[in-house]
């Protein structure tokens, strides 16, 4: 006999437990950012908890269909994301010292948008500049497999 787990992550029925899942997570989300929760450990459990249970369904649902999108937009993203996580931080705080003079961003459309705009930016600019490092990885591997360290052992 398979166990319950198994029989729910491969049966037509698993969108429905993805999204329920996803409810108490968002849910959490939600009561953190309105500051509902009055014991922080209590914060930390529920959002550890509400996330694992989501995690769960979503790394062990085995469905082509389902995961293929995912699957695309995470090889995608993740062929970046080391030039994203050079370069977003010097980005931010040049757009910050260009358009925020010395105040916040408001909470507002405005600042919604431009948020948006600077994440979206940001990333373009990350995968601009992957293409000149990462994507070239492999060229450079090739390049330095040429001499051996017999070669740097001469001098």
């Amino acid at each position: 006999a398979l166990p319950l787990s198994h029989v729910l992550l491969r049966s037509s029925l698993l969108p429905l437990f993805i999204y329920l899942s996803s409810t108490p997570f968002l849910l959490v989300l939600c009561l953190v950012g309105i500051n509902a929760f009055d014991n922080k450990i209590l914060q930390d459990i529920a959002v550890s908890l509400s996330f694992s249970f989501w995690l769960y369904f979503m790394f062990h649902s085995q469905r082509d269909k389902f995961n293929s999108g995912y699957r695309l937009i995470a090889t995608k993203l993740s062929s970046f994301s080391f030039s994203l996580y050079a370069t977003h931080l010097p980005l931010l705080i040049f757009l910050r010292a260009i358009f925020t003079e010395q105040s916040a961003w408001q909470p507002n459309v405005l600042g919604w948008l431009s948020l948006c705009c600077v994440i979206v930016g940001a990333m373009l600019y990350a995968f601009l500049f992957s293409l000149v490092t990462e994507k070239q990885t492999v060229k450079l591997r090739r390049w330095l497999l040429q001499f051996s360290w017999r070669d740097f052992n001469k001098e």
